[in-house]
């Protein structure tokens, strides 16, 4: 327990340290917090590197894909390559490193997800090699069933933006008519959000849909919600809205919820195309 009161001030040093709460240079008690200290502290010892995911938990829709970066950060000067393997997926689960030895960057986990992969929640291990330097994290994976009844809209036809491309691509305008853009190995060919499946359009080619007031048919059924996936564009997207037409001429407006990428809409009746 940490001192709250009292300094180390002195004649000649009169203005040392005044003991508070947590962590204070007076006694050298409590918990140093800040990248800062960590940085010094790393700056002694053998070479190493310390290993940590850009999401610790994936969860995949089946017949979806998943993605995370496992990232090494190097300590005391450690340059060496390091080499990816992984272990303990289950069954009609398949992954892939891009790079698969790496140096300094980021490696890409792609977490391939069958349609018949078994439902649930595993630790996958994945293992970092370089040398006599082994180190290895486990990132949980959960594995979920798609919505029942759910039938997916093929956009395809209305795309007329490309805003999805390969690594290393040039690219012009983008996304945001500025240059930016999203990286396909990083988003998956088949994301899923919510237990819900979205097929993307082909890299490096008009894959994303900007609106302009155009109108998208829906597959005729029985229908409760519509879910889009949606991005806003420097944050100048706020308070659209989209209509859904029914074939007896009524409709249902929704409203977009500002801040949020994907939005579910509860529809009242049917869409019968």
């Amino acid at each position: 327990m940490t001192s709250t009161t009292g300094n180390n001030f002195n004649s000649k040093n009169p203005s040392l340290y005044a003991a508070r709460t947590g962590y204070d240079l007076t006694t050298g008690w409590g918990s140093p917090r800040g990248s800062n200290t960590i940085t010094a502290l790393t700056a002694f010892g053998t070479n190493d590197f310390i290993l940590y995911p850009s999401q610790g938990s994936v969860t995949v829709v089946q017949g979806c894909v998943g993605t995370t970066v496992i990232q090494a950060a190097p300590m005391n000067g450690f340059s060496g390559a390091i080499a990816y393997t992984i272990s303990g997926l289950p069954s009609g689960v398949s992954a892939s490193f891009n790079p698969a030895t790496v140096t300094t960057q980021g490696s890409i986990l792609t977490l391939t997800v069958g349609s018949t992969a078994a439902i649930g929640t595993n630790n996958v291990t994945i293992t970092a090699t370089s040398g006599a330097l082994t180190h290895a994290l486990n990132v949980s994976l959960a594995v979920a069933p798609p919505i029942p009844g759910a039938t997916q809209v093929s956009l395809a036809p209305y795309f007329n933006l490309a805003g999805v491309f390969t690594d290393g691509t040039t690219f012009g305008s983008g996304i945001d008519g500025v240059g930016a853009g999203f990286s396909a190995s990083l988003i998956g060919p088949r994301p899923s959000l919510r237990n819900v499946p979205f097929t993307l359009g082909t890299a490096n080619a008009n894959n994303v849909i900007t609106g302009t007031g155009q109108t998208i048919t829906l597959p005729g059924g029985n229908y409760t919600t519509l879910e889009l996936l949606m991005i806003a564009v420097n944050g100048n997207q706020a308070n659209q809205t989209f209509t859904v037409t029914y074939t007896d001429n009524s409709t249902t407006v929704i409203a977009q919820k500002r801040e949020r990428l994907v939005h579910a809409a509860e529809l009242r009746g049917r869409i019968d195309g």
